[in-house]
C-alpha cells in the first residue's frame, strides 16, 4: 500500500476516507518511572516509545480500513493526537490516522 501526506498523481478512483484509531493508557509503573525522569530533566523515552507504538497501531488500522475498501493507496494522510486526563487522573492518548483511500 502506498502512503502519502500529499495528493497522489494518476488516481483512478477515490474510495472515501480511510481511518484508524488507537488508544493508549499510561500504566501506573510508567507514571512512576516518568516522574523520576521529569525530575532529572531531559528526554522522556518512555513516552516516546508509547507514542510511536500508538501511532503505528493507528496507521495499521487505517491501512486495513483502506484495504477493506479495495484501495491500494492512501493520500493526504494526517495524524491527530489527543491527550485526555480522566477523573481518576489516568492519562489516555487517542491517536487517529486518516486520509483518502484511492486506487492508483
Amino acid at each position: 500500500m502506498q502512503l502519502s501526506t500529499v495528493k497522489l498523481e494518476n488516481v483512478k478512483e477515490s474510495k472515501g476516507i480511510a481511518r484508524g484509531t488507537a488508544i493508549y493508557s499510561e500504566k501506573y509503573m510508567d507514571s512512576i518511572k516518568s516522574s523520576f525522569e521529569l525530575k532529572k530533566g531531559g528526554f522522556l523515552e518512555i513516552f516516546r516509545d508509547s507514542a510511536y507504538n500508538t501511532i503505528d497501531e493507528a496507521v495499521d488500522k487505517m491501512v486495513a480500513d483502506a484495504s477493506d475498501k479495495q484501495a491500494n493507496a492512501i493520500e493526504g494522510i494526517r495524524i491527530n493526537i489527543q491527550n485526555i486526563v480522566s477523573s481518576s487522573n489516568d492519562y489516555i492518548t487517542a491517536v487517529t490516522a486518516y486520509g483518502t483511500a484511492v486506487v492508483i
